[in-house]
């Protein structure tokens, strides 16, 4: 068995820099005894490393500013450092919440997949695949889930995702200012510090949507905060035109949709402008490689339909269990057909409707929640469905340890505390609307019924 994942990972700790990261363990282990954020940094930044791919050419010159490059490298080994220490440090503050069907569904899929792999006689990727999916189960569902409650849930996030938006356009940016010709590999599209421009693109749209999330979820932010984050999405929007990628920018556009289907004033008075001076300052003071990418008849080429005719083919020849494929096509479930069939399919198809059962119960109950909450029901909204429409046309979907692996556990997590969210709320509105009956005082009612009224 071909252990290079593993052997990598042994040949970092025993290194010099093994030395380094063991004395940051213990610096970030002291912290986080002192401050519970110093968790929610580290995590934001373990989504920063998972975007990082390893780029193979012998034609064109791909290293990266050196300390991108380690990441770049060791972008895997140091992902599961990272799950790991996250795994113990928040083990102490464990409390247990009940998790949704959505969780369990999308879970049950995963373990497929990497059984799959299994069968396929990719022991090593399907057993690290297997811990990886697992150790992230648990840190971001069960931990970072229990840790979710209406007083500490936008505090959290937007430390855990202003980290890791700050980390991966401030990589960017140094790289393009250092070295631009690293991020281009023979000066087309942009890649970044991805393994390829489709990667970057995901991350950047996914990164532009934060973003959002951020400045609507932001109460009472000051003029440098604003200042921050739409300085950020000017640069993010300028960097996912560069990468040329259509299904990212079909991400963005869903993303926009969705999220704005209440808002279309602030649509028309806050994300436009940015995408206008975004367009005008490549029109102006670009050197034309941007333009060039945007403005390139590639983009128009159909590069899809023959892999697509190939995994429906190999569906046919074995409709039932599949092939036993481990690598993923340009559609994800043409490739989950392909390799696991309709067993497969039907897997598939269980996780995704516990996740709809779970947005149809928050829909539901959308009129209970604040702004605030609102807005964070529309960001998982967003972030699923947009997700969900562009694994059509990619394989991200079945993804292990990559940032679009991640981030649907993110969302579900998120979904599953404004499940409890919206089932309390719920339950107080009950006992509210029986007070004429009971005829008592509100808070000597609830206190009767061990239940307190919730700070809105």
């Amino acid at each position: 068995m071909n252990l290079r994942y593993i052997d990598r990972l042994f040949e970092i700790l025993m290194s010099p820099v093994g030395a380094v990261l063991l004395f940051l363990v213990v610096i970030i282990m002291v912290a986080s005894f002192i401050s519970e954020r110093v968790n929610w940094v580290l995590l934001g930044s373990t989504l920063w490393i998972t975007t990082f791919g390893s780029v193979r050419n012998k034609w064109f010159d791909i290293t990266l500013w050196a300390p991108l490059q380690f990441l770049r490298v060791n972008t895997r080994q140091l992902s599961i450092l990272c799950l790991l220490l996250l795994f113990f440090l928040l083990l102490i503050r464990l409390k247990w919440r009940p998790l949704s069907s959505g969780i369990l569904g999308w879970l049950c899929f995963q373990l497929y997949w990497t059984g799959d792999i299994l069968l396929a006689s990719d022991y090593e990727k399907g057993v690290l695949g297997g811990i990886t999916v697992i150790l992230v189960f648990f840190v971001i569902c069960v931990e970072l889930g229990g840790c979710l409650t209406a007083e500490k849930v936008f505090p959290m996030l937007r430390t855990m995702l202003l980290t890791f938006v700050i980390c991966f356009l401030g990589g960017l940016l140094v790289q393009f200012l250092i070295n631009r010709g690293a991020m281009t590999p023979g000066g087309g599209r942009l890649q970044g510090t991805s393994d390829n421009p489709q990667s970057c693109g995901w991350s950047l749209s996914t990164c532009l949507l934060t973003l959002i999330f951020l400045w609507y979820s932001w109460e009472h932010k000051g003029v440098v905060a604003k200042v921050l984050l739409l300085g950020l999405s000017f640069f993010c929007f300028i960097f996912l035109l560069w990468t040329g990628s259509r299904t990212a920018w079909l991400m963005t556009i869903v993303a926009v949709a969705v999220f704005f289907r209440r808002r279309l004033g602030s649509l028309i008075l806050g994300f436009i402008p940015i995408v206008f001076l975004a367009v005008g300052y490549l029109l102006l003071f670009s050197d034309g490689d941007v333009q060039s990418v945007v403005m390139s008849r590639s983009l128009t080429v159909d590069t899809r339909s023959t892999v697509w005719a190939g995994l429906w083919r190999a569906f046919m020849d074995s409709p039932f269990f599949g092939q036993i494929y481990s690598v993923g096509g340009e559609n994800s479930y043409l490739t989950v057909a392909a390799s696991m069939g309709i067993v497969g399919l039907s897997i598939m198809g269980i996780a995704f409707f516990c996740g709809m059962k779970n947005i149809f119960y928050v829909l539901k109950g959308y009129y209970l929640l604040d702004s605030q909450e609102k807005v964070l029901f529309d960001y998982v909204l967003t972030g699923l469905v947009s997700m969900a429409v562009c694994g059509m046309l990619d394989g991200f979907l079945l993804a292990l340890l990559t940032i679009y692996a991640v981030f649907p556990w993110i969302y579900l997590t998120i979904l599953n505390y404004l499940v409890r969210r919206v089932s309390e709320l719920r339950e107080e509105e009950y006992y509210l609307g029986n007070l004429e009956l009971l005829g008592d005082d509100p808070h000597h009612v609830l206190e009767a019924f061990g239940k307190y009224p919730v700070q809105r």
